[in-house]
């Protein structure tokens, strides 16, 4: 037996645990080739946001004025979603336009970031900003795909939703009391925020897959949801690291933003507090800012996490990226060793 003493000069913590390599989306998000697509689609949902809009459906009360204060961000992320819950299928293609639009420009928003953090985490490469746009241009058939996929999935459990939502009001009486107390409208409830978990999960992963390894939408959406489901837990963590980073480097940037703000005004700019124009232009520019820092980051850390169940549930190299050939522009997957 060889009893000999083995020195140990250095640890690669990333190689021993290639979970940490979640934290690398920082230095990934903070490259001129994320930001700007996610300066993008910032702008762009502003002016979706910012267009004449005719006035929102009163939803009521009870047990919809309920749901809304418990799940707020339904409101800001995707306000289709929460009138398609409120509507029903009623709102025809007020709430269908509105909901795929948005899909669209941040599924090409992320489908651009993915590309070019895929290429800087497995191949330790830079992609410039132009070829993301391109590739998300090229890929703009997958996506649609699964955008499609994704939002049918997204109203069949809207609709059974309220399919048991019926039957339990039929059951109980037509009181909104006794449907509010119906055990199985908490449970339908809850059952389509877990569902509307899993596939969004799921459809942003599918951003990543058609991103990194240039998938079909119909298999960039089947392995999206296949990896949130096989590996729940692990996602869970990972999902929950992304929004503490997220968080935590939202209010460093805000701080930094503002102190600059403050030291500009300071130094000499009366016009900021003279006119107000100058101020709410600063603030603007804050709040796009700190938005775009957000996507960046967050389609980064989805492609990472994307890279890191690819390897887990599948095997494959964390280093391994589909390229394109410039030659005959055919399609090609690289593992660097």
């Amino acid at each position: 037996m060889n009893n000999d003493a083995v020195k140990v000069n250095q640890i690669n913590f990333k190689e021993a645990i290639p979970s940490l390599r979640l934290l690398e989306s920082f230095s990934i998000a903070m490259s001129i080739q994320c930001l700007i697509p996610a300066l993008i689609g910032v702008l762009i949902l502003k002016a979706i946001d910012t267009a004449p809009s005719p006035p929102p459906t009163n939803p009521g009360t009870g047990f919809i004025a309920l749901a809304s204060d418990f799940a707020p961000g339904l409101q800001t992320l995707i306000p289709e979603f929460q009138k398609l819950v409120v509507l029903g299928f009623s709102g025809g293609a007020s709430i269908a336009v509105p909901w795929l639009l948005r899909l669209l420009v941040l599924g090409f928003t992320g489908l651009a970031i993915a590309r070019s953090a895929g290429l800087h985490f497995c191949a330790s490469r830079r992609s410039g900003v132009f070829r993301a746009f391109r590739h998300a241009t090229r890929q703009w058939k997958p996506l649609v795909v699964s955008i499609l996929l994704f939002s049918l999935l997204m109203a069949l459990a809207v609709f059974a939703f309220w399919m048991i939502l019926g039957i339990t009001k039929t059951l109980c009486g037509p009181t909104a009391l006794s449907v509010i107390t119906g055990t199985p409208t908490w449970l339908a409830a809850i059952g389509l925020i877990v569902s509307g978990c899993i596939l969004g999960t799921g459809w942003l992963l599918s951003l990543a897959a058609i991103g990194v390894d240039s998938c079909s939408g119909s298999e960039a959406l089947s392995r999206g949801i296949s990896y949130v489901l096989s590996r729940f837990q692990r996602t869970v963590v990972y999902g929950t690291c992304l929004y503490l980073m997220i968080q935590v480097s939202s209010i460093v940037v805000m701080y930094l933003l503002a102190i600059a703000g403050l030291l500009a005004t300071q130094a000499g700019h009366r016009t900021l507090n003279s006119t107000g124009i100058g101020e709410f232009g600063f603030v603007s520019f804050v709040t796009i800012a700190t938005q775009s820092w957000f996507f960046s980051l967050f389609f980064s850390g989805i492609t990472v996490i994307y890279v890191l169940l690819r390897s887990i549930e599948d095997g494959v190299s964390l280093r391994e990226f589909d390229s394109e050939k410039p030659a005959d522009g055919q399609k090609t997957s690289i593992a660097l060793q």
